[in-house]
């Protein structure tokens, strides 16, 4: 028998491309997991770091740190997976150039990047429409709360 999956968390925020508002939306995803997992720290701090990176790279990269163009960004968590995803609307990049594994091979830019697919289990980059968008997908301990696996 398949087991059902049980969604735990659903969020969905539209929001400015300000500076400013970016700590906001990490913190608020970093307090959604630590309460549902109150003893996992590492997991909390990692979702709020790839976070920020994502958001941040929208920002300055995608928007060029135009605060008129908006930010989408969805979180849903169930008993297995996290899974954050970044809309925006900029020009878009080539996701295939920051696939190396090598940090010391990024010089200025792409090292968020590289920490984001290091930190989660899966990192897509793709077009929808006339959206970019970032997925990342993070697998959950299955005890919740104990950061067991």
């Amino acid at each position: 028998m398949k087991r059902r999956r049980c969604n735990l968390c659903e969020i969905a925020v539209t929001f400015p491309g300000e500076i400013d508002l970016l700590r906001t939306f990490s913190e608020l995803a970093r307090n959604i997991v630590f309460a549902l997992w109150p003893n996992n720290e590492q997991l909390a701090f990692e979702v709020e770091l790839c976070l920020t990176e994502a958001l941040s790279n929208v920002v300055f990269h995608g928007h060029k740190q135009n605060p008129a163009q908006s930010i989408c960004f969805e979180m849903s968590i169930n008993d297995e997976i996290l899974e954050m995803r970044v809309y925006d609307q900029g020009p878009g990049f080539d996701f295939a150039k920051y696939q190396i594994s090598e940090p010391e091979q990024f010089c200025e830019h792409g090292r968020g990047l590289l920490l984001i697919q290091n930190l989660m289990d899966e990192v897509e980059y793709f077009q929808r429409g006339n959206k970019n968008v970032l997925r990342m997908r993070k697998k959950l301990p299955l005890s919740k709360g104990t950061g067991q696996n």
